[in-house]
């Protein structure tokens, strides 16, 4: 029986299933598992240790080789995801004290809260799509005027508590947070205004005028006579 001129070469084959990048994804398409190995093989020097078969065997070895390639797409479906969409917009939520609605806040939506209240913020991210994306990271709270109040960010660095110093009027919230999921930085911001109002009242004061009082008239044997 004529001997098969393919060459197999082991030590190429367990190279290639453990070193899977020689089958990544080329131009946005899988290479042809089969066709890949085939040149692998092709390129093995012949003066390595080589391991030849008989013809009635190729069968046998292609199809195991398409398996073991199957195996290893399937692989690399389950670790080399698409990488996520990049977070393009910060959409801001409150909920104030005492409450348990959650409320979308913007600029031209703006949350109204006494300033004996506290409110609790965070923000979600969402891609150029508006499908739910990832920041790295802690969010970082802030209001553009500080003397209006202070944030405390929670141990995850996704929710903050504002607490009101005392005046009222509008005050702009703003949330930051890194769309880059690797090593750089890539800002995002998110904003909204809160609009600030007097709290309940707590004192009464009263205040009165003393009104001219005319002086009595004399005692009756006092009264001039006419």
């Amino acid at each position: 029986m004529q001997v098969s001129k393919i060459p197999i070469l082991l030590n190429d084959i367990r190279l290639l299933l453990i070193d899977v990048r020689t089958l990544l994804v080329r131009q946005g398409e899988k290479l042809d598992v089969l066709a890949e190995i085939k040149t692998l093989l092709q390129k093995s020097d012949d003066n390595q240790k080589l391991l030849i078969l008989k013809a009635d065997e190729s069968l046998r070895v292609q199809e195991q080789l398409l398996d073991i390639g199957e195996q290893i797409l399937e692989r690399l479906d389950q670790s080399s995801p698409e990488p996520p969409e990049p977070a393009v917009k910060l959409t801001l939520h409150a909920v104030l004290e005492g409450e348990t609605e959650e409320r979308e806040v913007s600029l031209e939506m703006p949350l109204i809260q006494p300033v004996d209240k506290t409110s609790t913020w965070k923000a979600t991210a969402t891609d150029k799509f508006g499908n739910p994306a990832t920041l790295d990271g802690a969010l970082q709270f802030a209001l553009a005027d500080p003397n209006q109040g202070t944030f405390e960010v929670s141990a995850d660095g996704l929710t903050a508590k504002l607490t009101p110093t005392g005046p009222v009027g509008d005050a702009q919230v703003q949330v930051t947070g890194d769309a880059d999921l690797g090593a750089g930085v890539t800002p995002i911001l998110g904003v909204g205004t809160v609009t600030l109002v007097a709290g309940a009242a707590v004192n009464l004061s009263v205040e009165g005028v003393l009104d001219e009082v005319a002086p009595p008239p004399p005692p009756p044997d006092e009264q001039p006579i006419p």
